[in-house]
């Protein structure tokens, strides 16, 4: 099972919703992602059916911006 199967089964155990991670070490371990927590700032969130990254635009065209996969 990979990480994030592994995080959505305990959350489903757990009855956990939503998973929300800014820059560090779960993020890290999670992801693979080192963003610096000096630069734009993200929180990579995670449901049981989706995950995303919510980020502030950098063309300030829109107050945030959600990558889902």
């Amino acid at each position: 099972m990979d990480r994030l199967a592994t995080l959505r089964a305990k959350m489903d155990e757990e009855g956990v919703d939503l998973v929300a991670l800014g820059p560090g070490a779960h993020l890290a371990w999670l992801t693979g992602m080192h963003p610096h927590a000096d630069e734009r700032p993200l929180i990579f969130c995670i449901t049981a059916d989706h995950a995303g990254i919510l980020a502030k635009s950098p063309h300030n065209v829109a107050p945030a911006v959600a990558l889902w996969m």
